[in-house]
């Protein structure tokens, strides 16, 4: 009955205990910038700003804020829609030196608006709230002691499901 319990505490203590490279390592700004395509809508232009925080050898706390809009002329006016989320993603380190591999999963807050303008007046405005379940994977590439690059792709679950593909500049601090 012992082993029951002692194996997964032992395999926790395991993923969670600071290893040399890891205690080394510090948190780090990632800037991004890809393409999302929204389910039924045309692909446009996101851009995302995280932090990662190490919480061990191999697992990372990831806050971030991302951001895309799309918009459609009609004749005499256009429909916009916009996504700012706010999330926080669980990612796993896969192992590597210079170039790392990563996968991970996160929830965030998805703030829609919906805007219609005929001419230059705005005649209707929606906006909505909803969460949503991240799933993402990447790799990392260091390039110089602080400084790195990454790339990522990500399927964002939620009342506009989103996929999308980016990559960035990395600075550790």
């Amino acid at each position: 009955m012992k082993r029951f319990i002692i194996i997964p505490l032992l395999a926790t203590a395991a993923l969670a205990a600071p290893s040399p490279a890891a205690a080394a390592s510090r948190p780090a700004l990632g800037l991004g910038l890809g393409v999302v395509d929204p389910e039924d809508r045309d692909a446009t232009l996101w851009s995302t700003i995280n932090l990662r925080f190490p919480l061990g050898r191999r697992l990372i706390i990831e806050p971030e804020v991302g951001f895309w809009k799309n918009g459609e002329d009609f004749p005499g006016g256009e429909i916009s829609e916009q996504d700012l989320n706010l999330g926080l993603n669980l990612l796993v380190d896969l192992g590597g030196d210079d170039l790392t591999f990563w996968v991970g999963a996160g929830v965030g807050a998805h703030f829609f608006e919906t805007e219609v303008e005929v001419g230059d007046v705005e005649v209707d405005s929606e906006t909505d709230t909803e969460f949503g379940l991240h799933l993402l994977g990447g790799i990392d590439y260091v390039l110089d002691g602080d400084l790195g690059l990454f790339a990522a792709v990500r399927y964002d679950i939620v009342e506009i499901d989103q996929a999308k593909v980016y990559g960035g500049l990395r600075v550790r601090f």
